[in-house]
């Protein structure tokens, strides 16, 4: 039983850590956006999602890389894009 526990508890630390270990490997340039009006942080994240990542992902990376607390943004605003590299080239998503 005891085994069992600790072989439950060993997957779980890997699962909850795993998203650490293959972001860790990432690495990211930043664009620079200004809103214009209509835009929302969701319609910028869609811009920069790369196929198949999470737009609420890349909605965070913005909040932190411009130490965002809201959601709420104003046209005009700048900010930075933190855009993921894949090798010698850019990802992103097409208009």
């Amino acid at each position: 039983m005891k085994r069992l526990l600790a072989i439950i508890l060993l997957c779980m630390a890997l699962y909850s850590g795993i998203d650490f270990f293959l972001d860790a490997g990432q690495e990211y340039t930043c664009q620079t956006v200004t809103v214009a009006k209509g835009d929302t942080l969701w319609r910028i994240a869609g811009l920069f999602a790369a196929g198949g990542e999470d737009v609420r992902e890349v909605i965070w990376r913005i909040c932190g890389a411009n130490g965002l607390k809201g959601k709420n943004i104003r046209p005009g605003q700048v900010f930075r894009v933190p855009v993921r590299m894949a090798r010698d080239c850019y990802i992103l998503a097409s208009k």
